[in-house]
């Protein structure tokens, strides 16, 4: 585990300009990480206007002596927007995932509560589309999707156990150019 942990902190340092990466003309950061062999999931970072902060998961197997070329894609002409309310006053520790139909029925069903322990898991099972922390009221829009089919996956928390529980599940198709909207209720 704390080799893994260095190697997500190279890699981190690295999307940062160090150590050989550069930004290209074109907006794009290019560069090249050396990896054992072994399965990897790389996380995007990424803030558009309509959500302070979003994630998109690509997951790849590295072999010996292979070069793997793993590309980002946040251009496409799609957006899904999600008003959530609350039914209570306190602050929320919600989750939205939004993943590509054909891999919603790999997510797991409940994980324990913390942020960093619930991720985790989220992280080895399957690949995303979008993926926020939800923490107030509020609206959430997922843009610069690919037209396709999503399938929305809301986490809430479970008091009783202190975990999250898969609450809610929506598939959407939107063609190009297309906002589907969507009301979730915590």
């Amino acid at each position: 585990e704390n080799a893994a942990e260095m190697l997500v902190g190279a890699a981190a340092a690295r999307l940062a300009g160090k150590d050989g990466w550069r930004r290209s003309e074109d907006g794009q950061w290019k560069g090249r990480l050396v990896l054992a062999p072994g399965d990897y999931t790389i996380k995007l970072r990424y803030h558009l206007k309509t959500v302070s902060e979003n994630f998109a998961f690509k997951r790849v197997s590295v072999t010996s002596g292979s070069t793997t070329r793993v590309r980002f894609e946040i251009a496409g002409s799609a957006a899904i927007r999600i008003a959530v309310a609350s039914h209570e006053a306190r602050a929320l520790s919600a989750f939205l995932v939004l993943t590509p139909s054909r891999d919603a029925d790999v997510l797991p069903e409940s994980a324990p509560g913390s942020r960093g322990y619930f991720v985790a898991p989220l992280m080895r099972q399957a690949s995303f589309a979008a993926f926020a922390p939800v923490v107030e009221p509020g609206e959430y829009t997922f843009a610069a999707l690919e037209p396709g089919q999503y399938t929305l996956t809301v986490y809430a928390p479970v008091p009783e156990t202190g975990g999250m529980h898969r609450r809610k599940q929506e598939t959407v198709t939107i063609n190009e150019g297309e906002e589907f909207s969507l009301q979730v209720a915590l």
